[in-house]
């Protein structure tokens, strides 16, 4: 409701200040819907499968135009076991455009490698302003190649196609019913680009600052389950109001460690976590909400170092 609500606010009022406020609440009230669909999307909202696979089709292609097969692959079957791992989380991997990671300009020389360690920071925050557009995008995009493909798709893709297209039905089709083409034409994309900038400052703070530390392959494959998760992810503490549309992901150590445990026990699960990851030497990070968004920006001026595995205990491990 807040964000229906909100952007009927924006739609309809001629105060500035009221479309503003409007956009403020709309986009709140998608970021409560995505960050809980993102519980379901782990199965972890409810034991029935039916009723996560509602919820995750409800609040990412119909709510907030992501295809959820997409993000089901991409972020639950890719990310979640490859935390920060180089060239295998996608989530992590910002090239050509920006990088986090200075290995991966290591070897580029001239106007590229002074635009990544000069230049990128400026461009990044503009840039967001299309972060929402490209995650639709990339899932449009994953959609039709699978349905595409015999071998691949399955009914979940068609109910995502399907789920998409009633999103642009209800969220561009209703709009040019009620207000000018013009206005509808605008208010779509200024939609999409606030969630963008919202899914940053709530996914980013979990893996991008330094201190959430990056891996080749090779030296993941040397560390146990809970040292990857925990070396690679950050907690931090938003508000009252702010952990409510956080819906866990603040808790992004508890949620590594444990994904299908849905997101209102991760308070509780996180102070046993903290003292297991104390007693026995993992790290165990967290930040307040403002550091952790800066330092995710941070790491765009001063990119961070990937750790490579010990090649001669790497070609022990060969050998053996």
């Amino acid at each position: 409701m807040l964000s229906v609500s909100g952007m009927a606010l924006f739609l309809l009022s001629e105060l500035l200040i009221v479309q503003l406020l409007g956009l403020v609440i709309s986009t709140a009230g998608s970021l409560g819907v995505g960050t809980n669909s993102h519980t379901s999307s782990h199965n972890a909202t409810s034991d029935r499968r039916w009723v996560n696979d509602l919820l995750t089709y409800f609040g990412f292609p119909f709510f907030i135009g992501v295809s959820a097969t997409y993000w089901r692959h991409s972020h639950v079957g890719r990310h979640h076991p490859n935390p920060n791992i180089l060239n295998v989380d996608h989530d992590h991997d910002l090239m050509p455009w920006f990088s986090l990671i200075r290995n991966q300009f290591e070897n580029i020389n001239g106007l590229r490698r002074f635009y990544y360690e000069k230049l990128q920071v400026i461009a990044f925050i503009p840039a967001l302003l299309v972060n929402g557009i490209n995650m639709q995008k990339s899932g449009w995009i994953y959609v039709f190649k699978a349905l595409f493909k015999t071998t691949q798709r399955s009914k979940s893709h068609w109910l995502d196609l399907l789920a998409l297209v009633a999103h642009l039905a209800f969220w561009v089709g209703i709009p040019f019913l009620i207000v000018p083409p013009s206005q509808a034409i605008w208010a779509y994309p200024i939609r999409i680009a606030c969630i963008g900038y919202a899914m940053f400052g709530v996914l980013a703070p979990g893996h991008f600052p330094k201190e959430a530390q990056s891996f080749d392959s090779a030296r993941a494959r040397e560390m146990d389950f809970v040292q990857l998760q925990t070396s690679s992810s950050i907690n931090f503490k938003p508000t009252f109001i702010g952990n409510f549309f956080c819906s866990g992901l603040q808790y992004q150590i508890e949620h590594h460690l444990f994904p299908g445990i849905c997101h209102t026990h991760y308070s509780k699960v996180s102070k046993l976590v903290k003292q297991f990851c104390q007693d026995n030497g993992y790290q165990h990070i967290s930040y307040s909400w403002p550091r952790a968004i800066w330092e995710s920006i941070q790491v765009i001026k001063n990119p961070k170092t990937c750790q490579i595995a010990n090649k001669l205990t790497s070609g022990n491990l060969s050998s053996a």
